[in-house]
């Protein structure tokens, strides 16, 4: 018995795969902060490339031999992994290189100001 995707089907598979997509992102978001934040308390300078090896040994050893889905989901996360390093220690090396502003400054350098104009207090 074959179905008919009728429209309203459609439209409904195509907002719960934009929701798994938008979820996806946002954990992405969360993973590289959470490592950035172990990092920044761990003494052990090889902590985020540990971290991240010891993620591709997990995934390497969760692949099931023989099954060609599971080789290929577990190739994309492993490149998706190799990526993530990448996007990490890029902004790392940025956060190095960046003077630090004095907090009591806005985005764009402006003294911060409240919704009258007068200067911010604490």
């Amino acid at each position: 018995m074959s179905r008919k995707l009728n429209a309203e089907k459609a439209q409904k598979m195509n907002l719960m795969l934009a929701q798994a997509v938008t979820a996806m992102r946002v954990n992405e978001r969360l993973t590289c902060v959470l490592i950035r934040w172990a990092a920044s308390h761990s003494e052990d300078p090889g902590f985020i490339e540990r971290t991240l090896e010891e993620a591709r040994n997990d995934l390497r050893g969760t692949s099931v031999k023989g099954s060609k889905i599971s080789t290929v989901a577990t190739e994309e996360a492993l490149d998706y992994l190799d990526d993530l390093a990448i996007e990490i220690d890029a902004a790392r090396r940025l956060r190095k290189r960046a003077p630090r502003k004095d907090r009591s400054e806005g985005i764009d350098g402006a003294a911060v100001t409240s919704a009258d104009g007068s200067p911010w207090q604490k």
